[in-house]
């Protein structure tokens, strides 16, 4: 008398692995995407807030930070947190305020002058030399990357355990 067989076909399990697998995507995938965008927002905030105010009249350069996305494929995305401050190519405003200046002589431009108001916008100065006092270092850059750095394993920690919450529900 033959023994009863019982048959597991690979071709079943593996379309079953395919329906868990395509669920689990479909749910964790877009959660772990707007988690992701969270976080480099947290950054983009970070950075605007160590970047100092401007003077009246000024370019408002923390207002500038902006967040700027791209793909490689939909399911990788990467941010790159940037200024769109306009340097004229003689001057690089962002990096002063990153890493400080020295004090210095502000030449005069082409009119034999120079035109400018105080922090409270209140006076205006004509002169035809400045001795700038220099400028004080904020690390706003810098300040951020070791945050994001620093907080980033607890984010990946924290973001991996509401994916197995999301799995077993499933």
């Amino acid at each position: 008398m033959n023994k009863p067989l019982i048959y597991v076909e690979w071709r079943d399990y593996d379309k079953a692995a395919d329906a868990l697998i395509q669920s689990v995507r479909a749910r964790v995938v877009p959660f772990v995407l707007s988690t992701f965008r969270s976080f480099a927002e947290t950054g983009l905030e970070m950075v605007e807030e160590r970047t100092p105010l401007t003077r009246p009249g000024r370019t408002n350069i923390r207002s500038l930070w902006k967040l700027d996305e791209f793909s490689v494929t939909p399911e990788v995305q990467s941010f790159v947190i940037r200024n769109l401050y306009k340097d004229t190519g003689k001057t690089n405003v962002i990096l002063w305020f990153e890493e400080g200046t020295l004090p210095h002589d502000i030449p005069v431009g082409k009119f034999g002058f120079l035109h400018f108001t105080t922090y409270e916008g209140d006076e205006v100065y004509t002169k035809k030399t400045v001795k700038h006092p220099g400028t004080k270092a904020h690390h706003m850059v810098s300040l951020t990357r070791k945050a994001l750095d620093a907080a980033l394993m607890s984010y990946a920690e924290q973001t991996a355990k509401k994916v197995e919450q999301m799995i077993r529900e499933i």
